[in-house]
């Protein structure tokens, strides 16, 4: 893939940070948590440390953007006010190349073993599971 398709990726993965920004007025006390996977057991494994996570943070509001595609259960039972995102398959990875090129680490979480780099090669290496990957790498 040459710079300018992967620029036009970014471009339009910028505004789509824009949309959600805008529609869901992020404050100081939310955080966006995207999904870009398929990968159910990654997903639900992910949504049962949330809650534990904006606990300790002090966030009152988690907006998740997930895979149109993914099938895992994002529901939960939680004090913080969850809301639901849904991209297609092209809008998410014009997402991921947005984050990929901006740091916006304090705003949003990517809960992937595959993007936006990649780290999967961790798993069953030193005993880790996936509850531990999830829970020390990204919750």
């Amino acid at each position: 893939m040459n710079i300018d398709v992967e620029e036009s990726y970014a471009m339009s993965g910028a505004q789509i940070w824009r949309n959600i920004e805008s529609k869901y007025r992020l404050g100081k006390f939310d955080i966006v948590i995207c999904f870009p996977t398929t990968n159910v057991c990654l997903n639900e494994m992910a949504m049962k440390h949330i809650e534990k996570y904006a606990t300790g943070k002090y966030l009152k509001r988690v907006i998740i953007v997930l895979n149109e595609e993914s099938i895992s259960d994002t529901n939960t039972t939680t004090d913080i006010v969850i809301e639901k995102e849904l991209l297609s398959k092209s809008k998410m990875r014009s997402f991921i190349y947005f984050i990929r090129l901006v740091n916006i680490c304090d705003r949003i979480i990517v809960i992937s073993a595959e993007e936006p780099f990649g780290n999967l090669n961790l798993l069953g290496k030193y005993d880790i599971d996936l509850d531990d990957y999830v829970s020390g790498t990204y919750i």
